[in-house]
């Protein structure tokens, strides 16, 4: 008899649990500060940042503000629009909608390209 009271005691508060506790989430977009509504990957890197791909370019979120990697005026290296796809696994490495590969260096913040065009 123990067993079924206390068995229907902790039914009962999973349940009060389950329905009285309501995630919270934060959405963000174009007007807080990311390139684009579309988004096309995202990947999380070692230090906590996350790296949004989008077509108008590359952003990193690090929890408050994004940056925004524009290259209008080439400050950061070859073109990062057009993104399809990222991969972060010692680097981040950016696969193009072109079929060319990006690797960005933190260091500098400046992106290298590897397109089949530039092989030998």
């Amino acid at each position: 008899m123990r067993v079924l009271i206390f068995s229907l005691c902790y039914l009962v508060s999973c349940y009060c649990i389950a329905y009285t506790y309501q995630p919270q989430f934060d959405s963000y977009g174009a007007k807080d500060g990311l390139s684009m509504n579309t988004i096309n990957d995202v990947v999380s890197d070692n230090r906590g940042n996350l790296w949004i791909a989008t077509q108008a370019g590359l952003n990193r979120f690090d929890g408050k503000h994004f940056t925004i990697f524009d290259t209008t005026n080439d400050q950061y290296g070859p073109s990062v629009k057009h993104i399809k796809k990222l991969h972060f696994g010692k680097q981040l490495w950016l696969i193009m909608r072109n079929d060319g590969l990006n690797l960005y260096h933190p260091q500098t913040e400046i992106f290298e390209s590897f397109n089949s065009k530039n092989s030998p």
